[in-house]
């Protein structure tokens, strides 16, 4: 596949070998409305002491666990981010009962966790769409609900979920 600045790409590029462009067509935007789990691990930072490798297994497991539930539920796991896991329900398709599902995702991700965690749930109008020009190759969800569950995750006691009444 040949690129716009000129250089010839193998078939199987997805992003010129010589400028960097994305070669596929853009990907889609749309507005979604979402329900968005923002699951974190509490004080995880004081697991290194312990050690990389002990402490990357026990946020592993954690993280793992986290997002098995939120499958379960229904939930599209859309970033790990450090010690904590984004999850939508409702992008990149929708199942119906999206903010049902995500605070009942969200309550058993905190019970199940091995390790002490919380969570916030925030529902609302999304832009579900790439960022950086599609250098990540997948869509991103931004907006209002997505940075408000992470900072309702922050504001829950450790075993808490913090949610807005909109998710109700």
């Amino acid at each position: 596949m040949r690129c716009a600045c000129g250089q010839k790409n193998p078939p199987e590029a997805r992003f010129c070998m010589a400028c960097g462009q994305a070669l596929e067509a853009p990907l889609p935007e749309e507005r979604r409305h979402v329900s968005v789990v923002f699951f974190d691990l509490v004080a995880s930072s004081e697991r290194f002491r312990e050690g990389l490798g002990p402490a990357y297994q026990g946020l592993k497991e954690a993280l793992e666990e986290a997002a098995r539930v939120a499958r379960a539920k229904g939930g599209f796991v859309h970033r790990f981010l450090g010690d904590g896991i984004l999850v939508l329900f409702g992008a990149p398709r929708a199942r119906g009962r999206e903010p049902w599902r995500a605070l009942e995702a969200a309550l058993e991700m905190v019970a199940a966790s091995p390790l002490p965690g919380r969570a916030g749930v925030a529902s609302g109008l999304a832009l579900w769409a790439p960022l950086g020009s599609g250098q990540a190759g997948e869509p991103t969800a931004v907006g209002p609900p997505v940075v408000l569950a992470e900072r309702l995750s922050k504001l829950a006691a450790p075993g808490a979920v913090s949610y807005t009444h909109l998710t109700l």
